[in-house]
């Protein structure tokens, strides 16, 4: 373990297919759990190309498939194993989901990712549907657990809201935060408080920074 502050990096994923192409979710069988575009993967390779030069030991991702296949292409990159949280996971919001959203467990993940850490036991389970303060609270419990458990530098890979959520929750402050696709998030504990120097970033993506999300 080093002994130089704690940082702790949060990223949204890339670009989703639906995005691109409105009909593929008429045509998915899971159409709550769009994968990456052929533009959110080169997104996130530029992502990982920017994560290169911070010494990150431990990676988290939502569950959904787009926060994993970001996270994926960054593990390769940085030889890290991802760790599956859903308290890094999407807002839960009912007119965003009608259902409540299910995801493919660790083992079935694997199969198509092997960065996939099958050791690792979820922290939080989010309750469904969630409400703006039960958004909160679930990316606030799950930060603090995740920086207390894992003291050293830490990358979690989650959705526009709960990057939003988790920054907010170290650095209530932070105020408006505009989270573009792959967008940069960096906080550095200084002084036992925390301090949040990069707030969505995207200047190192070819394309810029897109559909920016507010909360």
């Amino acid at each position: 373990m080093s002994n130089s502050p704690q940082t702790v990096l949060i990223v949204r994923h890339g670009s989703r297919i639906d995005f691109i192409d409105p009909d593929w979710i008429k045509k998915s069988a899971r159409p709550f759990d769009p994968p990456l575009s052929a533009e959110g993967m080169i997104q996130a390779q530029e992502l990982a190309l920017r994560l290169s030069s911070e010494k990150i030991f431990h990676l988290f991702s939502s569950p959904f498939l787009r926060t994993i296949a970001t996270a994926s292409v960054i593990a390769t990159s940085l030889r890290l194993s991802v760790k599956i949280e859903p308290g890094a996971c999407e807002f839960l919001e009912q007119t965003w989901f009608p259902t409540r959203p299910t995801w493919l467990t660790s083992q079935e993940l694997s199969s198509h990712f092997k960065t996939i850490d099958l050791n690792y036991q979820p922290f939080y389970q989010p309750r469904y549907p969630e409400s703006l303060n039960d958004l909160a609270l679930r990316t606030a419990r799950t930060i603090r657990h995740l920086t207390e458990r894992y003291p050293e530098n830490i990358l979690i890979v989650g959705h526009g809201a709960s990057v939003i959520g988790l920054a907010r929750a170290l650095v209530p402050e932070a105020g408006d935060l505009a989270i573009g696709f792959c967008a940069l998030v960096k906080i550095i504990k200084k002084n036992k408080s925390w301090e949040i120097e990069l707030r969505g970033d995207t200047s190192f993506l070819s394309g810029g920074g897109k559909e920016l999300f507010r909360l």
